[in-house]
């Protein structure tokens, strides 16, 4: 079981720091790779369910505070934040969980706020991309890996 979910931990982080890259180049998250990690996700949770309890409602909470809570910036900002940002926030939730969902969301919000800073005056468009895999990092390096 721990080599399943070791797995899923390192194929979502080498997929994320390729959704990085991607939206830095392109200013695009690609719908198959989000698809690829939440599938990947779905099948670590569905053998880990039998160990632990609670683990499957834990990501479900994640998933939705993620993309709930970037679907509202998304929808009051009109473009602001991209579509493919708010899956991407939905996905990370997924695996990080209802609870460090909020600490990855607060941790790549300020990061791209300092970050975006030096675009002030400019119509240059920031890549959140970046900063949620800074932010996940953070919260992961902070409290382990489940």
């Amino acid at each position: 079981m721990e080599f399943f979910q070791k797995g899923c931990w390192l194929v979502f982080f080498v997929m994320l720091v390729w959704v990085a890259w991607v939206d830095i180049k392109s200013r695009r998250i690609s719908n198959e790779v989000l698809i690829f990690l939440f599938l990947n996700r779905t099948f670590v949770l569905l053998i880990g369910c039998l160990k632990e309890d609670g683990i499957v409602m834990e990501a479900v909470l994640g998933f939705l505070i993620g993309g709930g809570v970037f679907f509202l910036v998304y929808w009051r900002t009109k473009g602001g934040v991209g579509g493919g940002d708010v899956k991407l926030l939905a996905v990370v939730g997924y695996y990080v969980g209802r609870e460090r969902v909020w600490n990855v969301m607060f941790w790549a919000a300020l990061l791209a706020v300092l970050g975006g800073m030096q675009g002030i005056g400019t119509e240059k468009r920031v890549a959140f991309g970046p900063y949620v895999l800074a932010g996940t990092v953070l919260v992961m390096g902070m409290g382990g890996i489940r």
